[in-house]
């Protein structure tokens, strides 16, 4: 018999009767009771007669009434029947126990059939966010581990650069960590130079002046705000809004010699970008403006600083190794730059295709290594040997604009991906006219700026000029030059009248050229100390094996 049974339904009893006494035949009238376990009262019965000769086993059903309070109950068996003329009875108890239907159950005033329902919803989400979870796993690119806490924080000296990839976590990079210099590398269309113009523009919407050398033009867009959809479409997975997008305060100098002397320090003016265009110059001219340029700067004998306050950025530094077509000198000058620069606060952004080349002093004094996608051989070699086979899979296949970040106080000294931040700027070069436009207003401003020195130096009440030079030069870089054009016209109106009075001719401001002679004696000089520093290197290293124990 059951031991449990709901109310209204059917109590189903296992009977067996066994005729033991003389009669073959014995007629027995059967009565089934349920009742109460403690007052013995009889709650429902039922009866029938049968007949038995040796055995008889039957189920029978008697109804629990609907009404039946909760609880324990007993059900009786009483078989009457006569035997040898005499009326006999035997009986029989089993217990069972009436329950409320799993249905009406409760807890916590909720049907208990409710939590079957959660409990399987629970395990099919379990099994889905894990099955997701597994999937999402496989289809990640970057396997990497990063240490939240040890990443730069948002602060006034630091630059958003975009998100850690895979995730939704803003990164930054510590503008003064700079001053120990960055390289980019990439293959072509991976995105380097974005990577780069993200890092510019948040220098120089803190005041940091920017250089560009640009071989290329690319960096010209600078000066225009960003109207590419494509770009303007990834705004919203940054946070950025389209009412973001601007252009940058600078100006465009195209050099026009090799040897030309470049008054970096002119340029070195707090949030201003200049682009030095030097696109038409071939590899081995170019080495010669870098090796110049490096030489420029330390004729300059700039002030020390803590903090950085001007970038100087190379684009397709490769160009510069021999098997590009360069002949090498400007890399030895930019080995010295690496070295000194920084106690000027002077930070240096190398570009290149390759990485892997850049040994030596370079190498070792660059803080901050960025390495896009690439298939280079060298590049990937190291990285294997470095980081291991997971991360060069994931170089592999990095996405356009996504890079891995190496810096010792970033991450525990472990590589990290970025995926770096759309431009607020124009990420094309401005057209060749527009160009030719900003060389010819940049050089009428260079020869009024020289006209104006030599009134000053003749003691000559230079102030409304000055005022007038600032506000042509402000409506040259912003492109305005239809209003160049009148402002223009009054300056030289004014100028002509003032020549006039004094009965004389100004001197004509002329291209100053850097002798060859002390081009070489800069790229010499470099040499001599990346020689001296091998040897000392060298000595050192010896006098350490001395030193070692003999096991």
């Amino acid at each position: 018999m059951s031991d449990t049974v709901l109310p209204g339904k059917d109590l189903r009893a296992n009977i067996e009767i066994f005729n033991l006494g003389k009669d073959k035949r014995v007629d027995i009238q059967l009565n089934i009771a349920i009742m109460d376990t403690k007052s013995e009262d009889v709650i429902t019965s039922t009866e029938e007669s049968m007949a038995i000769e040796t055995t008889l086993s039957f189920v029978r059903a008697i109804k629990i009434p609907a009404n039946l309070p909760l609880g324990k109950y007993m059900v009786k068996a009483t078989a009457h029947y006569t035997s040898d003329q005499r009326s006999l009875q035997a009986s029989a108890l089993s217990f069972f126990e009436v329950r409320k239907p799993f249905s009406e159950m409760e807890l916590l005033g909720i049907k208990a059939y409710y939590y079957i329902y959660i409990f399987v919803a629970v395990c099919l989400l379990a099994a889905g966010f894990t099955g997701y979870m597994v999937w999402k796993k496989r289809q990640r690119r970057y396997i990497v581990k990063v240490d939240y806490k040890t990443l730069p924080e948002a602060n006034n000296r630091s630059a958003f650069v975009g998100k850690i990839a895979e995730t939704d976590v803003r990164t930054y990079i510590d503008l003064d960590k700079m001053q120990t210099h960055t390289l980019i590398a990439g293959a072509t269309g991976s995105g380097k130079t974005v990577v780069a113009q993200d890092i510019v523009e948040e220098a120089l919407q803190r005041k940091v002046a920017v250089i560009v050398f640009d071989p290329t033009a690319q960096w010209t867009g600078f000066l225009r705000t960003c109207t590419e959809r494509s770009m303007l479409k990834r705004y919203k997975y940054f946070e950025m809004k389209e009412k973001d997008a601007r252009p940058y305060n600078g100006r465009i100098h195209i050099v026009t010699d090799p040897r030309e002397c470049i008054n970096l320090e002119r340029y070195m003016k707090p949030g201003e970008i200049t682009i030095l265009d030097i696109h038409k110059f071939t590899p081995k001219q170019t080495d010669l403006i870098v090796a110049s340029s490096i030489q420029q700067i330390f004729k300059k004998h700039l002030p020390e600083s803590t903090k950085l306050n001007t970038l100087i950025v190379y684009d397709e530094v490769h160009r510069l190794l021999p098997k590009f077509g360069g002949s090498g000198e400007g890399l030895i000058q930019l080995e010295r730059g690496a070295r000194e620069f920084r106690k000027w606060g002077v930070g240096l952004v190398l570009i290149s295709q390759v990485l892997n080349d850049f040994v030596g002093e370079i190498k070792a004094n660059i803080g901050t290594e960025i390495q896009v996608r690439t298939l280079y051989e060298g590049d990937l070699n190291r990285i294997s040997m470095k980081y291991g086979e997971d991360m060069v899979k994931s170089i592999v296949k990095a996405a356009v604009g996504t890079g891995m970040v190496e810096n010792a106080e970033y991450n525990k000294g472990r590589p990290y991906f970025v995926s770096f931040r759309p431009l607020l700027h124009n990420p094309h070069r401005l057209p060749d006219q527009e160009l030719e436009q900003y060389h010819k207003y940049e050089e009428i401003i260079s020869d009024i700026e020289y006209q104006i020195e030599q009134l000053g130096e003749i003691q000559f009440d230079t102030f409304d000029l000055k005022l007038e030079l600032k506000l042509l030069e402000e409506k040259t870089k912003s492109g305005a030059f239809k209003m160049v054009d009148i402002y223009l016209e009054s300056i030289r109106s004014k100028l002509k009248d003032v020549w006039d009075k004094l009965g004389k001719e100004p001197k004509k401001k002329e291209l100053e050229l850097i002798p060859l002679e002390e081009i070489m004696q800069g790229i010499e000089k470099a040499r001599k100390e990346r020689k001296k520093k091998t040897k000392d290197e060298e000595k050192k290293e010896t006098e350490v094996e001395k030193d070692e124990p003999v096991q």
